[in-house]
């Protein structure tokens, strides 16, 4: 993928905490904002690992924003970042 900082670039951060829960409404308010990218996670609040969210970490780039559509669904801690 090419990025172009002449616009704004969205990335989306979607989680469950069970395999039966489903995430489309917060993958549905990314794609309606404009994300560009969207981590998807299913793993347990219990877990300290957060493989997707360390991807999304590492993709971030000065001037892009990330999109959680709730903030519990993200449960990012301050070791975390």
């Amino acid at each position: 993928m090419i990025y172009s900082y002449d616009k704004h670039f969205y990335i989306g951060h979607a989680r469950v905490i069970t395999r039966d829960q489903n995430m489309d409404l917060q993958i549905d308010a990314s794609n309606k904002v404009g994300c560009e990218i969207i981590f998807q996670e299913k793993i347990s609040s219990k877990s300290k690992e957060r493989p997707e969210l360390i991807k999304l970490f590492e993709k971030l780039r000065k001037g892009e924003t990330v999109l959680v559509r709730k903030l519990d669904r993200s449960r990012i801690s301050r070791a975390t970042c």
